[in-house]
């Protein structure tokens, strides 16, 4: 697949899981939600776990990249870790109250 396809597969199956959840979201909304056949969603990935495995790598690597960003900006310690801690708490604010439930599911 090519890179942009799957950046963009990945990050639009991201923002649908914090949003809904994992377990409430079938592969037929998945598809519906991305704008493509859920044929065509299985070309790209394997099923849904796989889906959930891949979305979870990329979300952990926007994460680390942009930690490191801020890392990066040359604050002093506790201004560092106030950014640090701000961006966390926008990005839980975002997160749906059971997607930690199911992903341990």
């Amino acid at each position: 697949m090519s890179e942009n396809k799957e950046h963009k597969l990945l990050e639009g199956a991201r923002k649908i899981f914090m949003q809904y959840g994992i377990k409430s979201v079938s592969m037929d909304d998945m598809a519906k939600h991305l704008g493509m056949s859920k044929k065509t969603l299985y070309v790209y990935v394997k099923d849904k776990e796989d889906l959930v495995s891949k979305t979870l790598f990329h979300h952990c690597s926007i994460e680390d990249s942009q930690i490191s960003s801020i890392c990066g900006r040359g604050l002093n310690a506790i201004d560092e870790q106030f950014e640090i801690m701000y961006w966390v708490v926008g990005m839980l604010s975002n997160v749906h109250p059971s997607i930690l439930f199911d992903l341990q599911k």
